[in-house]
């Protein structure tokens, strides 16, 4: 893909859900809204949105406060999913996907970014506390537990820590693009692995410290 394309998708329409029953239910955490499109804390949504264009399909479908599409990863299928209450209710779309299809803990993946990881970085784990994360907090709380697998993408901080709302609601720098965009379809990848052989062996290949 050329650089002038990174982190440049279609605009996004809204159907009525089809059949989302999924062997697997991915969550891209970001905000919604041309303002915050891009920017480091809609990781999530990003990654997503490659994984879709690499499958080849589009966000059309709408349910349970969610965007979703789905994909097959060698004969197993996953709902891709953006939520669309704002970051710190990310929970309130994930608890209605569980609750109104009766999902599994085990079947749900989470993607987002941290800025407590070096930007770049990659760290795929099976649960644990929300850090820093609000995204997250809002996800443990409505669910009551934390042990959903998830995959973390490394954004660093800021140099001043003043600066921490403006940095994660900020645009990456043109030359970090390119990598981060890479970083992005490594960590797409990594859902799809966890998908289709398990998170022991997505943690083993696409697990990295980042610069």
């Amino acid at each position: 893909m050329r650089k002038r394309k990174l982190f440049r998708f279609a605009k996004l329409g809204r159907k009525p859900a089809g059949d989302l029953k999924s062997d697997y239910y991915i969550f891209g955490l970001g905000n919604i809204g041309e303002k915050y499109a891009h920017t480091r804390h809609n990781a999530g949504f990003d990654v997503l949105e490659i994984l879709a264009q690499m499958n080849n399909v589009k966000f059309n479908n709408y349910a349970f406060k969610g965007i979703c599409a789905k994909i097959d990863l060698k004969g197993k299928s996953a709902l891709l999913i953006k939520p669309q209450t704002y970051m710190n209710n990310s929970g309130h779309c994930v608890s209605l996907f569980i609750k109104k299809l009766n999902i599994d803990i085990e079947k749900i993946i989470v993607i987002y970014d941290d800025i407590d990881l070096k930007k770049s970085a990659l760290r795929i784990r099976s649960g644990g506390s929300s850090g820093t994360h609000n995204g997250l907090r809002s996800i443990i709380y409505h669910l009551g537990r934390d042990d959903f697998k998830r995959v973390r993408i490394g954004i660093g901080r800021p140099r001043n820590e003043n600066d921490l709302v403006a940095f994660v609601i900020g645009h990456y720098p043109k030359k970090e693009r390119e990598m981060m965009f890479e970083v992005y379809r490594k960590a797409g990848e990594a859902a799809a692995e966890i998908v289709e052989n398990g998170i022991s062996s997505a943690q083993q290949k696409y697990n990295s410290k980042g610069n």
